[in-house]
């Protein structure tokens, strides 16, 4: 056994990882997350991921978050679901306005263009511009700056 194959063998055993090995992981199309220094693979979207995705909701909601996002990205199965919480500390549903922002309550002047999200390849500047067109405190002048970089962005 190569010393290589060792230290593979050992790395798989060991529970516990720092963030920095974490961060190291090749970017392969895995999901992965780092919770309580544990890396978790996860896979495939199932049945039981819509139980995983239920049992966070709550252990969120229970935690005293005051806005939960759920924004699933995966080609022909883009959703965006935002939620906060209701005056019974339970989370509901978030509306969007007419033109399919999300506003949030919590990050004062975070508008989220939802469309925006499903752009291909999407432009982080354009989407950027879009969330500060209309950011509360800005002056005219500077709303007529992002609202030309978004007519000029692609």
């Amino acid at each position: 056994m190569t010393t290589a194959a060792v230290d593979q063998s050992k790395q798989a055993i060991r529970p516990y990882r720092t963030y920095e090995e974490y961060l190291a992981l090749p970017s392969d199309g895995r999901l992965v997350e780092w919770v309580d220094g544990k890396i978790i693979a996860h896979m495939p979207p199932s049945i039981a991921h819509q139980l995983d995705r239920v049992t966070k909701f709550r252990e969120y909601e229970q935690a005293g978050v005051r806005e939960y996002w759920i924004i699933d990205p995966r080609p022909y199965q883009q959703q965006a679901d935002f939620y906060r919480r209701d005056d019974t500390r339970q989370f509901v549903p978030a509306p969007l306005t007419d033109e399919g922002v999300f506003i949030s309550t919590v990050v004062p002047g975070f508008r989220l263009p939802v469309a925006a999200l499903w752009q291909t390849p999407p432009n982080p500047l354009r989407v950027l511009a879009a969330m500060l067109v209309d950011a509360p405190g800005f002056s005219d002048e500077l709303r007529a700056v992002y609202r030309e970089m978004l007519r000029l962005l692609p």
